[in-house]
């Protein structure tokens, strides 16, 4: 899941609406409805270029993402990662077979 937060780094640098507007040259609805969301669905690089100049920030500061731990609503994600891992383990299980079976024909 990508995290944005914006909102805890403008209450950090105790940045308002007003002074972001006036700072990055985004409209006060682009502010108002980046700064009330915690999911992040896109950005142009431009925005979020304009962000990072006004924060005096990196891309990292503004996005956090959260891999195995997040949450899917729908459960795809969770089904693909499932799957993901049951087909890297396939090939695993086959080689310490073929392992197993080398190490009998040694000891014969």
């Amino acid at each position: 899941m990508i995290r944005w937060k914006l909102r805890v780094l403008m209450a950090e640098r105790q940045i308002n609406n007003k002074q972001l507007i006036a700072d990055t040259g985004l409209s006060s609805a682009t502010i108002s409805r980046l700064k009330n969301t915690n999911e992040l669905k896109q950005i142009t690089g431009d925005v979020l270029d304009a962000l990072c100049i006004a924060l005096d920030c990196t891309p990292n500061d503004l996005i956090e993402f959260k891999h195995e731990d997040s949450v899917d609503p729908t459960g795809k994600l969770s089904e693909k990662r499932a799957s993901r891992k049951k087909r890297e383990a396939e090939p695993k299980k086959k080689a310490d077979k073929d392992s197993d079976n080398s190490t009998e024909a040694i000891a014969a």
